[in-house]
């Protein structure tokens, strides 16, 4: 694999018709391997999800049956984070294990086991998580200096009008700087300045390629959800009325309960790695369009 790291701007500009065709299109031609990949990652989060909040409502139990009397402790947050943490790094391995199946033709289900890290996972990790907490906090110090003048300037449309061009700010950022992720997962030398070298003027058509697939899941999104109510509402989810009702000892005692809850995790989990899937492909087409990315080998022609 190669790339003309030497350029000083994008090797090639972005097409926004071409972004979105990608997106899909990998994931339509391939999605068989799309659903290996995401077994074992969907398995291991629906286990923790189920585990987690068995963990959090115990104590619980133990002193109150109200939630509305719960007050999160010291251990709460600490699992909470814990869980994040471990989860983010589970779509890091689908990520750079999908990214080496398209780049190299690698198809490795035991890349995505969360007991089996390779190194490269453990880079992408890193590097993505360096940057998202960088950004963020370059976001939260602009957030800051800003917002004090817009609520005093300009009131409510004003200040929603700063909100919302820090937070496109700061995507555009990301957009433009994780381009070392897919590097990482296909072993290439690639600097956070190669990427931001990569993307000069391409900021609008990446943030445009994005927000374009973000509305067209929200349509699918409101679709699905309006479907899988009609559905649900013919079964007896008398164990989440108890939930709200502040009744936690019937629901976590509930001989269904776990497997339920588990089972729901599960599918809801494993859709939204399909879901994943397509931002992955158009984050892969931005960089290697952008990159001068070139396999030097014949590779199945998932992306040709």
């Amino acid at each position: 694999m190669s790339i003309l790291s030497e350029t000083h701007q994008a090797a090639e500009d972005l097409s926004i018709a071409e972004a979105l065709t990608q997106a899909f299109q990998l994931l339509f031609n391939n999605f068989t391997s799309a659903v290996k990949l995401a077994l074992f990652p969907a398995l291991t989060l629906a286990m923790m999800g189920t585990a987690s909040a068995y963990l959090i409502t115990l104590p619980v139990i133990n002193d109150t049956s109200s939630f509305n009397e719960f007050l999160p402790s010291i251990q709460v947050w600490l699992i909470q984070i814990a869980l994040m943490l471990v989860s983010f790094f589970i779509m890091t391995q689908y990520f750079t294990s999908w990214v080496r199946f398209l780049g190299k033709g690698e198809l490795n289900i035991k890349t995505t086991l969360l007991f089996f890290p390779e190194k490269r996972q453990l880079t992408a990790f890193a590097k993505a998580g360096g940057i998202i907490i960088s950004t963020y906090i370059l976001l939260a110090v602009a957030s800051f200096v800003a917002m004090p003048t817009a609520m005093s300037g300009g009131g409510g449309i004003f200040t929603f009008l700063v909100v919302l061009a820090l937070m496109i700010s700061w995507t555009i950022l990301l957009l433009r700087l994780l381009y070392v992720v897919p590097a990482a997962a296909l072993d290439a030398p690639y600097s956070v300045k190669d990427s931001w070298r990569h993307t000069r003027s391409q900021s609008f058509r990446l943030f445009i390629s994005f927000f374009i697939l973000s509305v067209i899941y929200i349509i699918i999104t409101l679709v699905l959800t309006a479907i899988f109510a009609a559905l649900f509402s013919i079964f007896d989810f008398s164990i989440f009325e108890a939930l709200a009702n502040g009744d936690l000892a019937t629901m976590t005692e509930s001989p269904n309960f776990i497997w339920m809850y588990f089972t729901f995790n599960l599918v809801t989990v494993f859709i939204s790695f399909l879901f994943y899937t397509p931002y992955m492909n158009m984050y892969l087409y931005c960089f290697k369009t952008n990159s001068g990315w070139q396999q030097q080998e014949n590779i199945a022609e998932t992306f040709s």
